[in-house]
């Protein structure tokens, strides 16, 4: 019987401290699969593979819960050395649908450009697809892929 009493006080005990949980324990929060750092592997224009150097092989973008990413590229430069360029930061927003905005990227200094892009993720890669048009009034459909790390 003593056993009883002592093991109901536990059970009486547990149930109360966990009856005293903040409301805020119940909340969901759902990760969002952008979330982490991913490299560059490959990239495709208007359904053509370009050949990505060892160097390009090295950029990636990290993708933060805060709504923020950084991305650091790499490039070859008139020696065939991998530099380092500056890192670009910006903020994302999951608009549904797979489609992303890629905001406040400040690739030019002093002009803020924001992207549209519709970004998928088989097999624990992350597709970016999008769309651009350059000053010849060319337009050309870009897919990159990316491998988390």
């Amino acid at each position: 019987m003593k056993k009883l009493v002592w093991l109901m006080s536990i059970l009486f005990v547990t149930i109360s401290f966990n009856s005293c949980n903040d409301d805020d324990d119940d909340e969901v929060v759902v990760r969002d699969k952008i979330i982490g750092e991913w490299q560059w592997d490959q990239e495709f224009e208007d359904g053509v593979e370009n050949t990505l150097s060892v160097c390009d092989k090295k950029s990636t973008i990290e993708f933060f819960q805060t709504g923020t990413f950084t991305a650091r590229d790499f490039i070859e430069d008139e020696n065939d050395v991998c530099v380092a360029l500056e890192p670009v930061n910006g903020t994302w927003k999951n608009l549904g649908n797979s489609m992303y905005e890629l905001g406040d990227l400040e690739i030019v200094p002093d002009v803020s450009l924001n992207l549209e892009v519709k970004i998928t993720f088989p097999n624990n890669k992350m597709v970016v697809e999008y769309s651009y048009t350059d000053e010849d009034d060319i337009t050309y459909n870009l897919r990159e892929i990316y491998i988390k790390i």
